[in-house]
């Protein structure tokens, strides 16, 4: 009986860590009129905006580049901003567990318009809509730089000081 006990308390234990480490990604939903208030942004803080999918290979391979960034420069009042292309439908099947076994810990909007033709000129209106796509902007400063297609830390980083 104790050893059904035990067994039980770690399959518990087991369940409970497992549900805490599921729930730590913060995945939000959100529409374009969101993400055109976060572009129209006029704090003095420089935004770093990667449009990306986790069926991108491209955008999955840069994505470390991105968190290192993150991690680099955010005591720089730097702000990153991850902002998935998947569809809606694989956020709980595909997203959510891409991010986990990632350990991709920064917060994560779900872009939840596929007219893209409406939407993307107001990111961008020279962005073609291809991903990976990034946006990197201090509204404040009028500083505004856009990369089309994948980019690396070396880049990123080198942009970034040019900015500061």
């Amino acid at each position: 009986m104790k050893v059904r006990q035990s067994l039980f308390r770690l399959v518990f234990l087991i369940t409970a860590l497992y549900s805490l480490n599921a729930h730590s990604q913060q995945v939000e939903v959100v529409d374009v009129d969101k993400v055109e208030q976060l572009i129209k942004n006029q704090s003095d803080t420089l935004h770093i905006v990667n449009f990306w999918a986790t069926w991108c290979a491209p955008c999955v391979k840069e994505l470390p580049d991105f968190i290192r960034i993150g991690e680099t420069f955010g005591h720089k009042n730097v702000r990153l901003w991850l902002i998935s292309m998947d569809f809606r439908s694989s956020l709980e099947t595909k997203l959510k567990p891409f991010l986990r076994s990632k350990n991709i810990q920064q917060p994560v909007w779900l872009l939840n318009n596929t007219d893209y033709d409406q939407w993307i000129p107001l990111i961008d209106g020279n962005w073609q809509g291809d991903i990976p796509f990034t946006l990197i902007f201090n509204n404040q400063r009028n500083q505004r730089v856009t990369i089309s297609g994948e980019t690396n830390y070396q880049r990123l980083e080198q942009l970034l000081e040019e900015m500061f």
